[in-house]
């Protein structure tokens, strides 16, 4: 089995979810199909703490900065752990 195994599923699946409910604002998916709506949910406990950071504008392009910032922050988070782990693992004699 795959050592990093949990470390694909705690990680890459929030982010993966976090980049479908970008890609379904950009293309004005409704939020009342049971799918997306789904999706939202699903996606909504990640995507709250960075949501009011900054003002969001009136474009007429919806773009879900609040999705993107979790992303960008999974990502730090996830790339500090496989540091630590490797610092770690690295730190070891046999």
């Amino acid at each position: 089995m795959d050592r990093h195994a949990g470390h694909h599923a705690a990680v890459h699946g929030p982010r993966s979810r976090a980049l479908i409910r970008v890609g379904l604002k950009l293309l004005a998916a409704s939020p009342q199909q049971p799918l997306v709506n789904g999706l939202y949910a699903i996606t909504e406990p990640l995507v709250r703490p960075f949501q009011g950071i900054w003002p969001q504008t009136n474009t007429p392009v919806v773009f879900d900065l609040p999705a993107l910032r979790a992303i960008v922050f999974l990502f730090l988070i996830a790339a500090l752990v496989v540091a630590l782990g490797r610092a770690i693992a690295g730190n070891r004699t046999v």
